[in-house]
């Protein structure tokens, strides 16, 4: 069975960075968002994956080797006709 995939980036945001059972119902609630949109448009929900982003040698970084920033992405997937 062959598949072709759709990967979405995940950013959510919240109104309290403290997390708390609202918090966590509030980026839950966010996340389910891209979800179901995904579906409605065909796609099956396969995962979320976080990568980790460098930020590119600069002024401010001059070497690349700052701190790594988290990257969320969820990905999808579909049989191919």
């Amino acid at each position: 069975m062959a598949y072709e995939y759709r990967v979405v980036p995940v950013m959510v945001r919240v109104k309290n960075p403290q997390y708390t059972p609202e918090t966590a119902s509030e980026l839950a609630g966010q996340v389910q968002e891209v979800i179901d949109q995904a579906v409605k448009e065909g796609w099956e929900f396969y995962r979320v994956d976080t990568i980790d982003v460098a930020e590119a040698p600069g002024c401010f970084n001059p070497t690349g080797k700052g701190p790594r920033i988290p990257f969320h992405q969820a990905v999808f997937r579909r049989e191919r006709p």
